[in-house]
């Protein structure tokens, strides 16, 4: 192979390396939507201003974690998760604000 052929085929093999290894765009995840989010204030407790436990629920899924859910005076929503296999309540609540 001839020296001008060599350097075509070093061109040739940089420029397809190059191509093959451009960078891939990033995908930015997707949300659905902001849940406000509090911090259980108490380990073993709920606050009463909570209101009313309304309702438990589960996911087939999760099966040692329950849904807790709230309603206050004021109609807000507030779910609590509680792990029964390790007896604990998880220390963020999810609240859905009434307009």
């Amino acid at each position: 192979m001839s020296r001008r052929a060599s350097i075509y085929l070093g061109i040739a093999v940089l420029v397809i390396l190059n191509i093959s290894c451009a960078k891939l765009t990033e995908e930015k995840p997707v949300t659905m939507g902001a849940v406000a989010v509090e911090e259980l204030p108490f380990e073993d407790s709920f606050p009463s201003n909570w209101g009313k436990l309304i309702t438990v629920s589960s996911a087939p899924d999760i099966r040692h974690w329950v849904q807790l859910w709230f309603e206050d005076d004021e109609g807000n929503i507030r779910m609590a998760t509680y792990n029964i296999i390790q007896n604990e309540l998880s220390d963020q609540v999810r609240v859905f604000h009434r307009k």
